[in-house]
């Protein structure tokens, strides 16, 4: 029998408080990271909130035998969770299908929330949590709710081995397992977060321990009476630290996470029913807004992800947003989470739990419907083409330059075939020949050097290395671009061009890229290399860099306005500052020429820079050409290379 003496009533209206708190930092953080950095530790705070309120919960209640305890606590939690995920899952899939043309991730999200498997889908892709395409799912959010429930899963496991409930030590049995897998867990997330973020954020392993603590905090208190140790005073100290925490810059987010999860612990642990903290969390707003948090939580951001795709979100539609918010929240809570967890859906609960998995495959075939029948939804309200970021290869067109000529060391390697597939040979024998290197920025050119070639006859080169710029720096040795340049080298004859291209402007910061200075020393010398082959060396200026978070969003503008739009002023003086540095090293090698191309993309009697050309967009992304984008700026760069003498006659 699982049973433990504690006191009649279990419920905190303060850690309702501290709901509060944790809810609105997230919201805060999602409309505007530049107001409150760190505001995404509110959902680290409900990790430790959980992991407390679950073992409480568990512990507090007698059951006859683990199988009754176990059907009860899944009973429980199906209630709990599901009828407002359903509702907020499903009601978001049809308004998606109305503006996003390609909703395929966000409804797999969708998909996979209802079986506690999106933040392993998330992780699947790839993606980076604090990255834009991350901002573009519709159902990110439920991420942290992948990692709860299969929290879920594992801890009634533990609660039996260390059985408790049947054994004296059941508490301390618990307590030292929870410990054992918590700081197992926090060693893992400090190693791992550096070297692959996604699965530090969305993988259950290295999030264990947030929740253990508040497990641990539980237990403990269960286990000692010697807890209380700090005074009122100590109790409003920490929450101003916690809330203080939220504005940690994101380059600590180690060190600011295990921050607030220490503070946390303390705050529930010490807080006295007699402190201004106590009251100032128990306030009647505060607790509400806690109560409703997990409404908050799943319908906030699809209301921005919606936002995002129609009307856009600045300082003009906040107070709407938050009162659609606020509205969706309060609706939610009061007429499907809170009733429907408090019926009896059954006498028996494994029918329960029967009629909750019925409902989440229910939903699911409702999703695929959608799916696989979108199109019919969508509102094509500006009619903008998309042309297709690459272009099949010259010398094989049933191939793509993605992933041929992309090489990355990992899924896209360098193969025997690859130089020869990705090189367009001159229309004369041993006629002139542009070699491009250089990462992803170099990769967007395709467009370019096809139209090139087939305007002058030009012979061109280009094989991409995403996120590895050239010349490498000394501890990042790429041994496939080495390799690839080595090739060049052997195949350049004088009079050709070493084209290079990268990025300069940090997608993450708007600033100039801070591996930048260090790369523009080497610039020098590898003109030097390249003059005693007299070949000239070009540099790509960068282009404008966007704010939007997925060009698609771009279509969907309700308002008749393009929010992808940027004043040409707001980004003018970064790139500015780029051009200057390029500016400085051409002047002191004569073979050195840098292409402005920022000034062509946005040009400088334009107060504001645009992602399309009348109804076709020209980037794929916030700082990357289509192959339509590219292929348009050849003629500039014809006249351009015609002007500093690089071009040899038409073929």
């Amino acid at each position: 029998m699982i049973r433990q003496s504690l006191p009649q009533s279990t419920y905190r209206l303060d850690i309702d408080g501290l709901r509060a708190i944790a809810v609105v930092s997230v919201i805060i953080n999602h409309f505007n990271k530049d107001l409150m950095p760190s505001g995404y530790l509110g959902v680290d705070i409900f990790y430790v909130i959980s992991g407390y309120v679950i073992s409480l919960s568990l512990v507090s209640r007698s059951h006859d035998g683990f199988k009754n305890f176990l059907l009860w606590f899944y009973e429980r939690r199906i209630k709990r969770i599901l009828p407002a995920l359903v509702a907020c899952v499903l009601i978001t899939s049809v308004l998606i299908c109305f503006l996003d043309s390609n909703p395929d991730v966000s409804l797999q999200t969708g998909i996979a929330s209802l079986f506690g498997l999106s933040n392993i889908y998330l992780f699947n892709q790839a993606a980076d949590y604090f990255s834009p395409s991350m901002e573009v799912n519709f159902f990110t959010q439920t991420w942290s709710l992948g990692i709860e429930e299969q929290f879920y899963f594992l801890y009634p496991v533990l609660i039996l081995i260390a059985g408790l409930g049947r054994h004296e030590n059941g508490v301390r049995n618990l307590l030292l397992i929870v410990a054992i897998i918590s700081i197992a867990s926090l060693v893992g997330f400090v190693c791992i977060y550096n070297v692959n973020r996604p699965a530090a954020y969305f993988l259950l392993p290295t999030r264990i321990w947030e929740l253990g603590a508040g497990c641990l905090l539980f237990l403990y208190s269960v286990h000692s009476a010697k807890l209380k140790i700090l005074s009122s005073k100590g109790s409003a100290i920490l929450l101003v630290a916690i809330i203080v925490s939220f504005f940690i810059p994101i380059q600590f987010a180690i060190f600011a996470t295990i921050l607030v999860v220490l503070f946390t612990i303390l705050l529930i642990g010490i807080t006295p029913p007699s402190s201004v903290t106590y009251a100032i969390l128990t306030l009647p707003i505060i607790v509400y807004l806690g109560r409703i948090s997990f409404s908050l939580y799943l319908w906030h951001w699809s209301v921005l992800s919606l936002s995002r795709w129609s009307i856009g979100i600045d300082a003009k539609t906040v107070p709407f947003q938050i009162a659609v918010i606020l509205i969706l929240a309060s609706g939610s809570y009061k007429y499907i989470e809170k009733p429907l967890r408090k019926a009896q859906w059954s006498t028996k609960s494994l029918q329960t739990i029967g009629y909750g998995i019925s409902v989440s495959i229910c939903s699911v075939f409702l999703l695929c419907i959608l799916l696989f029948d979108h199109n019919r939804f969508i509102i094509n309200h500006n009619a903008l083409y998309s042309p297709p970021a690459y272009l099949p290869l010259k010398n094989n067109v049933l191939l793509n330059h993605d992933p041929i000529c992309v090489v990355d060391g990992n899924k896209r390697l360098l193969n025997a075939d690859t130089f020869d597939l990705c090189t367009v040979l001159p229309r004369i024998v041993d006629g002139q020949m542009i070699w491009v290197v250089g990462d992803s920025h170099s990769g967007h050119l395709q467009g370019l050097l096809y139209a090139m070639h087939d305007n002058t006859g030009i012979g061109v080169h280009l094989i991409e290395t995403p996120g590895r710029p050239f010349p490498s720096k000394t501890d990042d040795k790429f041994e496939a671009r080495d390799i690839i340049f080595e090739e060049i080298k052997e195949r350049m004859h004088s009079g050709d061009i070493l084209l290079v291209a990268r990025g300069f402007i940090s997608t993450a910061t708007g600033k100039v890229a801070a591996d930048v200075s260090p790369w523009i020393d080497k610039i020098p010398v590898l003109a030097n290399e390249m003059s005693l082959k007299g070949v000239n060396v070009v540099i790509f200026g960068p282009p404008p860099l966007f704010k939007f978070e997925d060009i698609g969003i771009c279509k969907s503008q309700l308002l008749g306005y393009s929010s992808c739009d940027v004043d040409r002023d707001s980004i003018s003086a970064e790139i500015e500052d780029v051009q200057q540095i390029l500016k400085r090293v051409a002047e002191h090698k004569s073979n050195i020429f840098i292409f402005n191309l920022f000034d062509l993309l946005c040009p400088k009697s334009n107060t504001r820079c645009s992602p399309h050309n009348n109804d076709t967009f020209i980037f794929r992304d916030r700082d990357h050409l289509n192959s339509f984008g590219s292929a348009s700026l050849a003629d500039s760069f014809i006249g351009f290379l015609n002007n500093n003498n690089l071009l040899k006659s038409k073929i």
